[in-house]
C-alpha cells in the first residue's frame, strides 16, 4: 500500500471533521440568537430587567462615645499619655499583682542589694517622651479574681493606690524593647519578710495576703506624647530582687529572686479628657445636626455613625438585586497623622431591636474596610447589607463605624462627613 497516499487521506478526513464541527457550532448559536429575538418586541418595558448605576445616596454623620470594656487580665497593656490637638488628652496606666516563681526560697540573713522592675515594650504609638518617669506605687487595695470584678477601662486606678506609696526611683530604657524602673531598697526590705513571716512565700494565696501588687502611672508630658504597648505576660516583664546572703562557708552569695505578672490579676485604666481637643466642639453641638467631621479612636475612645438620608430614591414597589455597592469615606488629613497614624481597618455594625450585629458583607472577600494611604480614604463593599435594606429586611439605615480590634490598638482617625464627602456608588437591577 502507498503510505504517502494513506497519510494524505487521513489529513483530509481530519480537516473535514473540523470543518463540519465549526459549522455545527455556528448554526447552534445562530438558532439561539433567533430564538431570543422571537417575541422580544412583545415584552413590556416594565418587565425587562436592566442594569442601573446610582450615586445619589447621601449620608449624615454623628459622633458617639465608644463603649467601655473590660481590660482584666489582658496580654498587653498601654502606658503613657497622649496630648492630641483633635482628640484631647488620653492617660493610660495599669495595676497588677506580682506573683511568686518559687515557694522554696529562704531569706534568712538576706540583705537587699537592689530591686528592678522590667517591662517589655511591644510597640510605641505616637512620640513617647522617654525623659519622663514611670512611677510605681504599692497597691493599697486588693485586686480580685471573681467574675464580679470585671475591671473596665473606666475603673479608677486611684481607688487602688495612694500617692504616698511611691516605690520607684527612676526610669531608663534599653532601646525600644525594654523599660527599666528602679525600685527602692525599702520596697526590697518589704519583699524580704521577717523569719517568723516566711510562710507568706509558701503559697500564692498567702503571698497575696501581704503583697497586693503595683500601680504603674506615667509622669506626664507637655508634648504630643505617646503610648507604650507593654507585653505584661512576657517572660521579660518581671521584678528582680537582687540580694546578698551568707553561705555555709562564711562567704556571701549574690542571689536573685524573680516575680512575674503573667498569672496575676491585672487591668488597664484609660482616662480621657476631650475638653482640650477640637473634638469637644463637636461633642457639645446639637446632636441632631450633621457632624462634618467624624472622630474614631481606639481603646474605647470615640466612635461615630452614618445614616443614609435619602433612601426614597429607591421606590419600595421594586425588589432590588445589588451587583455592587462601593462606599468610600475620605480621611481628614491633620498635621499629626504621621505620628498618630490611622487604624488599618474599619467596619460597620447595625442595630436591630437594640442588639448590634456586624453587617453581612464584613466576612466577605470584597468588603475591604482598609485605609488607602494614596487615596486617603476607607472603602467598603456593602452590597448584601444594602440589598437587605432596600428590600425591607433591615429597617434602620444607620451604620455604626468601628475600628477593627479597637480594644487592642490606640490608633485614631478623623473622617470627613460634610456635604457630598461620603460616596456610595450602587450598581443594581430591579424587578
Amino acid at each position: 500500500m502507498n503510505t504517502t497516499f494513506q497519510h494524505y487521506t487521513k489529513n483530509i478526513a481530519k480537516q473535514f471533521l473540523v470543518y463540519i464541527s465549526v459549522l455545527f457550532l455556528l448554526f447552534s448559536f445562530s438558532c439561539k440568537d433567533d430564538a431570543n429575538l422571537i417575541g422580544a418586541d412583545l415584552i413590556p418595558e416594565t418587565d425587562k430587567i436592566g442594569i442601573y448605576i446610582d450615586t445619589t445616596l447621601s449620608f449624615s454623620g454623628y459622633l458617639l462615645n465608644d463603649e467601655d470594656y473590660t481590660t482584666k487580665n489582658l496580654t498587653y497593656f498601654y502606658l503613657g499619655e497622649l496630648n492630641d490637638p483633635y482628640f484631647g488628652k488620653t492617660d493610660a496606666s495599669f495595676a497588677s499583682q506580682y506573683i511568686l516563681t518559687s515557694t522554696s526560697v529562704t531569706f534568712v540573713g538576706a540583705e537587699v542589694d537592689s530591686v528592678v522592675l522590667y517591662l517589655e515594650i511591644d510597640s510605641i504609638y505616637g512620640e513617647f517622651d522617654k525623659t519622663k518617669n514611670i512611677n510605681a506605687y504599692l497597691l493599697s487595695n486588693n485586686l480580685y479574681s471573681s467574675i464580679d470584678s470585671i475591671y473596665l477601662t473606666s475603673t479608677p486606678l486611684a481607688d487602688y493606690y495612694n500617692s504616698g506609696g511611691l516605690i520607684s526611683t527612676g526610669t531608663s530604657y534599653q532601646g525600644d524593647t525594654l523599660v527599666r524602673i528602679g525600685l527602692t531598697n525599702s520596697f526590697g526590705d518589704f519583699l524580704i519578710p521577717p523569719v517568723d513571716s516566711i510562710y507568706y512565700y509558701r503559697t500564692v494565696e498567702k503571698f497575696l495576703e501581704k503583697y497586693k501588687g503595683l500601680a504603674l502611672v506615667y509622669e506626664g508630658t507637655s508634648n504630643i506624647g505617646g503610648l507604650l504597648k507593654i507585653a505584661i505576660t512576657s517572660t521579660n516583664s518581671e521584678i528582680k530582687l537582687y540580694y546578698k546572703k551568707p553561705n555555709l562557708e562564711d562567704e556571701t552569695d549574690t542571689l536573685i529572686y524573680t516575680y512575674k505578672f503573667n498569672t496575676g490579676i491585672r487591668y488597664n485604666n484609660i482616662e480621657r479628657d476631650f475638653s482640650s481637643g477640637i473634638i469637644n466642639d463637636f461633642i457639645e453641638n446639637d446632636s441632631t445636626l450633621n457632624d462634618t467631621l467624624l472622630f474614631m479612636q481606639g481603646l474605647g475612645g470615640m466612635t461615630s455613625k452614618i445614616v443614609m438620608s435619602n433612601l426614597y430614591n429607591f421606590p419600595d414597589e421594586y425588589q432590588y438585586s445589588i451587583i455592587n455597592a462601593n462606599l468610600t469615606i475620605p480621611v481628614f488629613q491633620d498635621a499629626n497623622m504621621s505620628k498618630l497614624t490611622p487604624p488599618d481597618n474599619l467596619f460597620f455594625i447595625y442595630n436591630v431591636d437594640s442588639d448590634l450585629y456586624q453587617i453581612e458583607d464584613y466576612n466577605g472577600k470584597l468588603f475591604s474596610g482598609a485605609y488607602n494611604e494614596t487615596k486617603q480614604e476607607y472603602s467598603f463593599d456593602i452590597s448584601l447589607h444594602l440589598k437587605d435594606l432596600l428590600n425591607g429586611e433591615i429597617k434602620d439605615s444607620s451604620l455604626y463605624i468601628r475600628i477593627k480590634n479597637s480594644s487592642s490598638y490606640p490608633h485614631r482617625t478623623i473622617l470627613k462627613s460634610g456635604l457630598d464627602d461620603i460616596k456610595l456608588k450602587v450598581t443594581y437591577s430591579k424587578f
